[in-house]
């Protein structure tokens, strides 16, 4: 049976420094995300100074890879060269738990219990800081969406 799913983003073919293609079963997260920033580093020298700007429908982009893959080190990297803001999901759900917000309170008795935080929680949290003024200008995602039911509500808010 096929999945009804749809991609939310394509990420094959991956290739290595030298531009040689790496086949899917061969690659990791961390190859995954370093491919993500050079393939992204390398559009925006192509398009030169002024079409490099980032606009905030420029590029919003989400990496997803397991835990010590990489991605947040790739992150902060590619945001350093291309001027986006980068947002951990595990930062702006820590964040919220020590603000003691509501939402943050709930976050917290969830991550101590060494539980996944309910996706009304993560998708609303997560959603209020893409929507920060600093975010205007093109965001990186890290380490979320977790679940399809998440990615789900991030599409949904």
């Amino acid at each position: 049976a096929s999945s009804s799913r749809p991609a939310p983003f394509a990420c094959w073919p991956l290739r290595n420094a030298r531009g040689v293609s790496l086949p899917k079963e061969k690659s990791t997260a961390r190859d995954h995300a370093q491919r993500l920033v050079v393939q992204a580093a390398a559009a925006a020298a192509e398009a030169g100074p002024k079409e490099a700007k980032v606009t905030k429908e420029a590029m919003r982009v989400i990496v997803v890879g397991a835990p010590g893959s990489g991605k947040g080190t790739q992150c902060k990297l590619a945001c350093d060269k291309l001027g986006l803001v980068h947002v951990s999901a595990g930062d702006v759900l820590r964040e919220a738990a020590a603000a003691g917000t509501p939402m943050g309170l709930r976050a917290k008795e969830c991550m101590d219990r060494g539980e996944l935080v309910p996706t009304e929680v993560a998708v609303t949290l997560v959603k209020s800081r893409l929507e920060q003024p600093d975010c205007e200008t093109g965001w990186m995602l890290d380490g979320y969406p977790r679940s399809w039911s998440q990615y789900q509500g991030l599409q949904a808010a």
